[in-house]
């Protein structure tokens, strides 16, 4: 309990309770004792009305910084069931308050009294016992699907925080591991409330008759030590069981504990802490880290897949085998396609340069470029490139010259099916530089997987996922060099040989330089794939997604939506009504084949939930937008769509945790976290249309305070 010191109730004192204080929770950590600490204390357990399941916690960490100076390791819990036995009616204080503008004698007395604590900023409001009375449900009591009076009890423990690698005086990692931690209780209470629900003894009457009957046989025993030593309590002989954790996965929302998983699985947590790469740590050696552990050879198609579905950029050693393009330089590609105009990059102005190939200064001559050179954080690089898209035809690639490259072009051995064939031939370009040549980092607007050939030379690559955003306005620049400064953190990096390729991902920040030691001119090929999609990732930075050039300049929305809500595009409308939600989630359980929530990673049938919509939308050209399959491949392709829409619908569920099962829960959690991040954008979306920006940002705020476990003073 929070009292000041040497106040407070003296029976909290008989089971070992101490009043809260900076002073004593290090006394109790320097004895190696273990604290159960509130921090919300009062104020949060005599909340007003409205205020059920809130946190109400401090905005200062010295509870971190104390818990951080001796190695401790905190364990977030969260617990319900007062809060749906009752409800609060009035707040003392609020009563007392409107009472001292009638009677001012009452303020002055009151604050003779001193009152009983607070001791933090969270009680200086004033607190007063609430006005309470018992919640009576429809049946009276508490039932299996509605709270009331007898409501059952629940708790639940999260994942442990080691602060052995916080440096306690470090203010900024202190907050953050505070906000973590309060996050993670949030999680934990939001869990158990949805979890509940498989609780078949949650019935009040039903739980009662259980326990009562199984106390008949229940002897009286006596404590035998601790505060209570000596006394006697009844104990129960069988309390009624509750739900089976196996079957209910943790809740998400925005996708914290999705993204931790994903981070996990690319770096350990214990240096990310889940929050990303911004500001995280200043040694260079922890922002880094090199992908030699990511090369692969001789992939194989599950392996592949795999890896695409993570989402972690990797690279495959053996990827130009037996493609007579690898090796072809500059020269023969001035020689074979004189005809042709590709762009010269970072060349100024508002308007794009373009130079033909048949020319030869392009890779006799250097061409250098100051902005490369003036951006804080990029790369001293002298030399602009060139980019040569096909795919686009017109002017840099007529009908004659697209059609030669397309016939010359060889996919890699680890592309295969006859959509991803077909989209890397359509979606191929190349990029030319000469020595010391670069790119500056940039995202680009592809929603599915882009693969980079290195065909002559050597490129190294320096990359970084997206910063994690709450507000739209801090998301960064996505075009050339508009990372640069304190969101440019490279969290990867490595150098790709000729013949290599490195594959890569939506809203991957990349940026390459060609060094000294290579040809005169290199040559690479950047290309597209359809299947699969990097499902675990999507799920993972959805919340930032929606909040980046993706969403405003690509169609990436109408290409993923349907893994969270399970319909074709357009077909869900957002809404944060739980209500609405939960019916939504009960319609999608009661259509979807048994197969695919139970089993496994094997294909399942295509089940009528999976019919004819989605393939006629496949074909349209929100789908692929730069050509349209022959009537000979359709059959082919609906198979392969459908079978890597099953499978990577599953990746994007199977969150909390990744263990090879979707069940329903899990379902209701990437559906509540789709509606939220959805209804968000939409209101934002209204704003701007009529010209209210300045309410975005507070529209942003109510979001990330409500969903993503911040309090408004702490933005």
């Amino acid at each position: 309990m929070r009292t000041r010191e040497g106040q407070g109730p003296p029976q909290f004192q008989r089971f070992g309770a101490v009043p809260v204080s900076p002073r004593n929770i290090f006394k109790l950590l320097q004895q190696g004792e273990m604290v159960l600490l509130f921090p919300g204390g009062i104020r949060e357990a005599l909340h007003g009305p409205g205020e059920e399941y809130q946190l109400f916690w401090p905005n200062k960490t010295d509870f971190v910084r104390v818990a951080a100076r001796f190695n401790a390791v905190v364990v977030p819990f969260g617990g319900i069931g007062a809060d749906d036995s009752a409800q609060v009616l009035a707040n003392l204080g609020d009563l007392r308050q409107q009472a001292e503008k009638v009677v001012p004698w009452m303020a002055r007395s009151q604050k003779r009294s001193g009152g009983l604590m607070p001791v933090s900023e969270s009680l200086e409001g004033g607190l007063g016992f609430p006005l309470i009375a018992p919640k009576v449900s429809s049946s009276l009591f508490a039932t299996e699907s509605e709270s009331g009076f007898g409501d059952r009890f629940y708790f639940s423990f999260g994942k442990p925080f080691d602060l052995k690698e916080v440096n306690p005086k470090d203010r900024d990692a202190c907050a953050q591991v505070y906000s973590n931690i309060r996050a993670a209780v949030e999680q934990e209470m939001a869990w158990l409330q949805k979890a509940r629900e498989q609780d078949p003894y949650r019935d009040f009457v039903k739980r009662q008759l259980y326990e009562r009957v199984a106390a008949l046989e229940g002897p009286v025993r006596r404590i035998p030590d601790g505060p209570l030593e000596g006394e006697l309590v009844q104990s129960y002989a069988k309390r009624a069981p509750s739900f089976d954790l196996n079957l209910v996965p943790p809740l998400t929302v925005y996708g914290e504990r999705c993204q931790q998983n994903w981070l996990h699985a690319v770096r350990d947590l214990d240096i990310l802490d889940g929050r990303q790469m911004r500001g995280v740590d200043q040694d260079q050696s922890l922002r880094r880290s090199s992908l030699a552990e990511l090369r692969v050879m001789g992939i194989s198609p599950n392996d592949f897949d795999e890896r695409i579905r993570l989402g972690k950029p990797f690279i495959i050693e053996d990827a130009g085998e037996n493609l007579d393009l690898v090796g072809s330089t500059c020269q023969q590609f001035h020689e074979r396609f004189p005809s042709a105009k590709m762009r010269a990059e970072y060349s100024g102005g508002r308007r794009e340069m373009f130079v033909s190939l048949g020319s030869k200064a392009w890779f006799e001559k250097d061409r250098p470029q100051r902005a490369l050179q003036d951006l804080p954080g990029s790369l001293a690089a002298t030399n602009a490139p060139y980019v040569w898209h096909v795919k686009d035809g017109g002017h840099e690639a007529p009908p004659e010259v697209r059609a030669a490259v397309q016939e010359a072009w060889q996919p890699p051995y680890f592309v295969r099916g006859a959509v991803n064939l077909r989209e890397a031939n359509e979606s191929a370009e190349f990029w030319f530089h000469r020595r010391n040549g670069a790119v500056m980092a940039h995202a680009d607007t592809y929603c599915i997987p882009a693969v980079s050939l290195q065909i002559t030379g050597q490129k190294h690559w320096r990359l970084m996922p997206h910063p994690k955003v709450h507000f739209s306005r801090d998301a960064p620049e996505p075009h050339d060099g508009g990372i640069y400064g304190a969101d440019w953190l490279p969290f990867w990096e490595a150098t790709v040989q000729q013949g290599e390729a490195i594959v890569f991902f939506p809203n991957i920040f990349h940026e390459t330089h060609v060094p000294e030691d290579n040809p005169e001119c290199t040559v690479a090929t950047t290309f597209q794939i359809q299947l699969p999609i990097p499902a675990r990732y999507l799920r993972a930075y959805l919340p930032t997604f929606a909040m980046s050039h993706l969403y405003y300049e690509g169609h990436c929305r109408d290409l993923w939506d349907p893994y969270a809500t399970l319909r074709p595009p357009k077909a869900a409308k957002a809404t944060t009504k739980e209500a609405a939600i939960e019916k939504e989630h009960a319609s999608l359980v009661a259509s979807i084949d048994d197969a695919f929530l139970s089993a496994q990673r094997h294909v399942a049938s295509a089940g009528r939930l999976w019919a004819a919509p989605w393939p006629r939308w496949f074909y349209s050209e929100d789908y692929f937008y730069d050509w349209r399959p022959e009537s000979s491949l359709v059959e082919e392709m609906q198979a392969e769509l459908l079978k890597a829409r099953i499978q990577d619908s599953m990746a994007y569920l199977d969150c909390c945790p990744a263990d090879g099962f979707v069940s329903s829960f899990e379902l209701f959690s990437a559906l509540r976290q789709w509606h939220v991040v959805h209804k968000r954008l939409q209101a934002a979306e209204r704003l701007r249309l009529q010209g209210k920006q300045h309410k975005v940002h507070k529209l942003e705020l109510d979001f990330a305070t409500k969903y993503a476990g911040f309090a408004k003073a702490e933005l």
